[in-house]
């Protein structure tokens, strides 16, 4: 699954606990300390542990990092950056039971700033991972490739669509092996029900966090060789109750103004995104 936020790590292990996720990939890690400090509170509280942190000081400005904690070892690890002063994209390369997995971690460039500044960074973004993720499947074309994040755009954008050639046509990605298409899985779920994120700016619900798979993990005669599939139903936006805030929105961890006292304050919550989660089959 995808997760995202600035929070307490006893915080968060209220929220990953359930899931007893083998992975769990997230965005704006302030550090390897606070990784640590998750991993231990999940062992702590559950007895499942997450001995594996991937993760590396990146060259963000704001000092935000994506990352990895994990069940399994890494085989290896791929850093690229292609934004100086944006966050790193981690591939990381698993191999579980026997059969080979990447996992693709994303942050793009927020939308603070200009549209004519931000969505360029945000499509170049897109277009290095698609370069990687071409290069992988140009070799493999039936690996498992699976690309997660808070990519700072709704899944129908340009930049995830024509940059990063991630879709919701799932015959279109079966079909056109010579483009290596991903398939997006919030393909089905609806933006206001099933949205990650509360624009305050627009006012609406975004679908800025999703995962999308490699067409070797969605076809019968191709899943042997690839060696995983997607469970059935078992993507979806992840939103416990205690998670959920007023009208549904994300109860975050955020500094907010008092309307009384015209103080700023801290309000107490988990993350102004929810995640995304899904469920991998090994294949035999």
């Amino acid at each position: 699954g995808s997760s995202r936020g600035r929070c307490r790590g006893l915080d968060l292990t209220e929220v990953l606990s359930p899931l007893k996720a083998d992975f769990i990939t997230l965005s704006e890690v302030e550090n390897r300390r606070v990784l640590r400090d998750l991993a231990d509170h999940i062992e702590k509280a559950t007895g499942l542990r997450y001995p594996y942190i991937i993760h590396r000081d990146g060259p963000d400005h704001r000092g935000i990092d994506v990352a990895i904690i994990s069940q399994h070892a890494a085989v290896s690890t791929n850093w690229i950056t292609p934004v100086p002063g944006q966050r790193d994209v981690l591939f990381a390369d698993f191999v579980v039971d026997g059969a080979p997995l990447t996992l693709c971690v994303n942050h793009w460039k927020s939308h603070f700033g200009s549209a004519h500044e931000t969505l360029p960074k945000r499509m170049e973004q897109a277009r290095a991972v698609r370069v990687e993720i071409d290069a992988r499947l140009s070799v493999a074309p039936d690996a498992a490739n699976v690309g997660m994040g808070d990519f700072n755009d709704n899944y129908e954008a340009a930049t995830l669509v024509l940059g990063l050639k991630s879709i919701t046509d799932r015959e279109a990605v079966l079909k056109n092996r010579s483009e290596h298409y991903l398939y997006n899985l919030h393909d089905g779920l609806r933006r206001g029900r099933d949205g990650t994120y509360y624009s305050w700016y627009g006012f609406s619900w975004c679908t800025f966090d999703s995962i999308s798979v490699s067409p070797g993990m969605l076809d019968e005669a191709r899943q042997a060789r690839a060696g995983w599939q997607v469970a059935p139903k078992s993507y979806r936006v992840y939103k416990p109750a205690k998670v959920v805030g007023e009208r549904g929105r994300p109860n975050a961890f955020r500094r907010l103004r008092d309307r009384d006292t015209n103080e700023l304050k801290y309000q107490e919550g988990y993350s102004d995104h929810y995640p995304v989660v899904v469920t991998l089959r090994r294949r035999s």
